[in-house]
């Protein structure tokens, strides 16, 4: 009973009386907070009532039926429903908008509206549907026509490419029908113009119907894909250019079709306005050749006199004397008037503005990058000179293992000042379960890491960068026996070193490439330099790596990387010791592939 109250009451806030219509209102996916809300504002202004889906799922319990059964939609007297699925992706919301018959299930409108606010996406979608359900029913309003358009100009970077995907795009635009270029070109010609003129850009819209003639410039800036889209109406300019990025050429494709499209959708809904011809330029007659009666009457133009204000007025004519006693003075004359200035020739419509090419965007500086991978590690002991023959060399092929680094610079979190490259890292490698055999297959619990810090500072170099490090770490290596395996003929390593090196990012194009190398000094080796082993052993080295990184979106790369440690080791045994060799070569490598996570950047 309180069930059936309750709705009850629901639908009678939401169900229409008499034969208003009812749309059925759902949402999926990442929705702006305001999106359900607008839009139901959006319809009941237009006299639609909405059934929401609080009311829906009410009913469909009730009932025992599916949310979107048919016979639940009849029960409810719903006439449409109204589909909302969004996402957010870079800061930017994109709902696809889906209008379908309650009856048969088909689609009537489908929109794709992008806003960067909640409240724009919201206002957009109350502005879109609210047009459909002017004069009562929605589907009895025909579908809107896609926009004719024709892609007049491709041009800039990677157009091949990015190009093919872009006319894909537009052509796959549900509000957009993608004319021939081949089509527009052959009308502009028919009118003796070319394409890129006004005149051809309006003779082509005039004689296939076109919406507008859209030109694109293609750029790369920083591993992002830019295009800078000027839409042509009537022979001029429409809008502003509109200027769209993406990391790919997909996403770049998919963002220039849905601003295409949202573009000529305002201009639907808000023409513009009508160009008004300049008036006709009016030449004076010239003047008549006068005759040899007039130039008897030319007389000599007058003389032109300062007037005490400033004014330059014509003197008046000398007048003849009279005999008369008393003449009357001759009245002065009039000043002639100013002559009417020529009419200027009209001002020429201004050219369109060319698609200029965006200024780069410089190079992404986060204030901190974490980053992740796996792959293998292998190290390799062989000594020089053994002089007993009785020291026994260590090769371990490969070990999963783990590799974590952090660099942050704090200076970035503030701007990009001098102390923005300043900055502080730490990495970190670590094997996994490994294990060592020797001959006799014996096992040896295996224990392999190092880990680093440093203190940095990058200069940047454009989109480029180099940097600089400064600091220290541990790299340890033991082995040690399983059950009643023998104690392992292979000493431990502990290297405790100090490092100074270089490193540098180069970005070629969607690729970013790290190389990176240092020198070491160990100040200790562990129980290699043990007095059981080589109490005056020396250590000395250097690292190299070289990694890979590929930028899948803003805050997110791929990476691939590959490292190689020697450690040159100068052993210089005591006169009588019992392991005596000239020295050793203690060599570390490792592949590791992960990712890196970009946060806190500006």
């Amino acid at each position: 009973m309180t069930a059936g109250l309750l709705l009850a009451l629901a639908l009678a806030a939401h169900l229409p009386t008499g034969d208003a219509p009812v749309v059925v209102l759902q949402g999926s996916g990442a929705l702006p907070a305001d999106a359900l809300p607008a839009t139901t504002r959006g319809l009941e202004a237009e006299g639609i009532r909405v059934i929401d889906p609080a009311a829906l799922e009410e009913a469909a319990r009730t009932r025992d039926l599916q949310p979107g059964a048919r016979q639940l939609l009849e029960a409810l007297g719903a006439t449409a429903t109204l589909q909302l699925r969004g996402r957010r992706a870079r800061g930017r919301w994109t709902v696809r908008l889906s209008l379908a018959s309650a009856d048969t299930g088909a689609e009537v409108m489908t929109l794709r509206l992008q806003a960067k606010q909640a409240t724009r996406m919201a206002h957009l979608l109350a502005t879109r549907v609210g047009p459909w359900t002017q004069t009562g029913l929605p589907l009895t309003h025909p579908p809107r026509p896609a926009a004719r358009v024709v892609l007049a100009a491709l041009s800039g970077d990677d157009r091949k490419a990015t190009g093919s995907a872009v006319k894909k795009a537009l052509g796959r635009e549900p509000g957009l029908a993608l004319v021939p270029l081949a089509d527009a070109r052959a009308a502009a010609e028919a009118g003796g113009h070319d394409i890129d003129t006004p005149e051809g850009r309006a003779a082509a819209g005039e004689t296939l119907d076109l919406s507008a003639v859209v030109t694109i410039e293609l750029t790369k800036a920083q591993a992002r894909h830019l295009a800078v889209v000027t839409l042509f109406v009537e022979g001029r300019t429409a809008l502003p250019p509109l200027r769209v990025a993406g990391l790919r050429p997909a996403s770049l494709a998919d963002h220039v079709a849905a601003a295409v499209s949202e573009a000529l959708q305002n201009l639907q809904d808000h023409p513009l306005p009508a160009q008004v011809e300049p008036p006709p330029v009016v030449e004076p007659p010239p003047p008549a050749a006068p005759t040899i009666a007039d130039q008897a009457e030319v007389r000599a133009p007058p003389p032109v006199v300062a007037a005490a204000d400033g004014d330059r007025r014509s003197a008046p004519p000398p007048t003849a004397p009279s005999p008369a006693p008393s003449p009357a003075p001759a009245p002065s004359p009039a000043p002639s008037p100013a002559p009417s200035p020529a009419p200027s020739a009209p001002a020429r419509p201004a050219d369109p503005p060319s698609a200029s090419r965006p200024a780069p965007r410089p190079a992404r500086t986060p204030a901190l990058a974490v980053g992740a991978g796996l792959g293998f590690l292998g190290r390799s002991l062989h000594y020089r000179d053994d002089l007993f023959g009785e020291l026994q060399a260590y090769d371990l092929p490969g070990t999963p293992a783990v590799h974590l680094d952090a660099t942050w610079y704090p200076g970035r979190h503030l701007g990009r000042g001098a102390l923005s490259g300043l900055g502080v890292e730490a990495r970190g490698t670590f094997a996994l379960a490994a294990r060592s055999k020797d001959t006799a297959d014996n096992t040896y619990a295996t224990t392999a890491f190092a880990v680093e810090g440093a203190v940095r500072y990058r200069l940047a170099l454009g989109q480029h960068g180099v940097g600089a490090g400064l600091g220290g770490g541990y790299q340890a290596f033991e082995l040690r026996p399983r059950g009643d395996a023998p104690a392992p003929g292979v000493p431990g390593a502990g290297y405790g070193f100090a490092r100074a090196g270089l490193d540098a990012d180069v970005h070629v194009g969607p690729v970013v490439v790290r190389p990176r190398v240092g020198a070491r000094y160990a100040l200790t080796a562990g129980e290699l330099g043990s007095e059981a082993w080589f109490p005056e052993a020396r250590a000395w080295g250097f690292d190299g790596e070289l990694a890979l990184a590929w930028a899948f979106t803003r805050w997110l790369t791929f990476d691939a990387r590959g490292a190689l440690t020697r450690y040159h080791l100068d052993l210089d045994p005591a006169v009588g010791a019992a392991r005596v060799a000239g020295g050793a070569v203690d060599q570390y490598w490792s592949v590791f592939a992960g990712a890196t996570f970009l946060l806190a950047g500006r």
